[in-house]
């Protein structure tokens, strides 16, 4: 100030208004750490007259758009919030998302350092956006709002696989199809190149294609069902999801080679227990180990014996259990099972209902045990 020429009284002047600012910076500062920072430019007038609302937020490291700066009312925000949740959970349901089951596949929040796991959503946007607003039609969200509200992890399905591609001629097509080929002395399944020509290719794949639409209108009209069993669950009923995972190795920590090289294997049974509203848990998570590996019903049957006894302890006004299980022959689809759901209620002392999901419906949480477990 002494170079630019500024007299005694100038200088004065101009440090006291410095101080004060710095003083008025330094109180407020104080003030919104403690939380009591209320409608600050609702009562600065000449901060906005001035065009400095940008400089106040920088010096308060305030968005100028919050409502501690702009003094609005938290309504909107709440709205906007309940509408975000709303979303999230429409996404979030089984026949709207899959959940990735690998230990790799998930996401950290960066702030709240949360922990989720990644999901993969099973629809194009447009039609989800189409479905959520027949589902929530009291719910106004646009297209564009529907897309950004969509949580980080869940996302796009970007790893789809051409099942075929026509080169440049456009006379042939090649495609891969799974098959099973000799290995040795076994046959396995293994993915084969196959070249076709494009008229010979309509008929095959309009065949598979209006097979794949019926497996898929099966598939989400079994998730509508069973959403709508959890969610109308009678006292005295309870759904058991359930699953076997893939056997596991059992390893030590520190083990010779002949150890490493001889591994025990135990098998893994997954269940997901859902009560009914009233209860006082929504669901618990059951998981039987056994050194037996056999995937059948025998096992099934011997793990329920000991499983229901502990469900009962926990709901004693049990009457119904629903099961809902995948349905391979071997292990849960088959005249011994019949067996079991004809005597349930001579053997558990309880009525006992079967409900057979289609092949290839996704993942569920039973995957996501087993994942968790292992």
């Amino acid at each position: 100030m002494k170079k630019d020429g500024l007299s005694g009284k100038k200088h004065v002047c101009v440090r006291r208004q410095l101080l004060l600012a710095n003083s008025m910076f330094y109180d407020i500062e104080q003030v919104r750490k403690d939380g009591k920072l209320k409608s600050l430019l609702g009562k600065c007038k000449l901060v906005k007259k001035y065009r400095c609302v940008s400089s106040l937020s920088n010096e308060l490291k305030i968005h100028r758009r919050t409502s501690a700066l702009t003094g609005t009312s938290n309504k909107r925000q709440s709205k906007n919030s309940e509408r975000k949740a709303t979303v999230i959970e429409f996404l979030e349901r089984e026949d709207n998302s899959t959940t990735l089951p690998a230990k790799k596949d998930h996401l950290k929040h960066q702030e709240s350092r949360e922990v989720k796991q990644k999901r993969v959503l099973t629809d194009y946007s447009p039609n989800l956006h189409e479905k959520f607003m027949l589902k929530n039609p009291d719910v106004k969200v646009c297209k564009s709002a529907f897309f950004t509200m969509k949580p980080s992890n869940i996302e796009y399905d970007s790893n789809e696989k051409i099942l075929g591609e026509i080169n440049e001629k456009f006379t042939e097509v090649k495609y891969f199809n799974w098959k099973r080929v000799q290995d040795g002395e076994k046959l396995r399944w293994k993915e084969v190149e196959g070249k076709i020509s494009k008229t010979a290719f309509n008929d095959p794949f309009n065949k598979e294609l209006t097979a794949f639409r019926g497996h898929v209108q099966r598939t989400q009209k079994q998730y509508i069902e069973m959403r709508r069993l959890r969610e109308n669950l009678k006292d005295g009923n309870i759904r058991i999801w359930m699953d076997f995972a893939e056997n596991y190795n059992c390893s030590a920590v520190k083990e010779i080679q002949s150890a490493y090289l001889n591994t025990a294997m135990v098998s893994l049974h997954t269940m997901v227990v859902y009560f009914p509203e009233g209860h006082i848990k929504k669901l618990q998570s059951m998981v039987a180990v056994s050194d037996l590996v056999q995937h059948n019903a025998t096992t099934v049957f011997t793990i329920l014996k000991k499983t229901i006894p502990i469900v009962k302890e926990e709901y004693p006004e049990l009457t119904t259990v629903h099961y809902l299980t995948d349905s391979p022959t071997s292990q849960y689809r088959n005249r011994y099972v019949f067996q079991i759901l004809a005597n349930h209620e001579a053997d558990f002392g309880m009525k006992g209902r079967w409900n057979y999901l289609e092949a290839g419906h996704g993942k569920d949480p039973c995957d996501g045990l087993g994942a968790s477990v292992k």
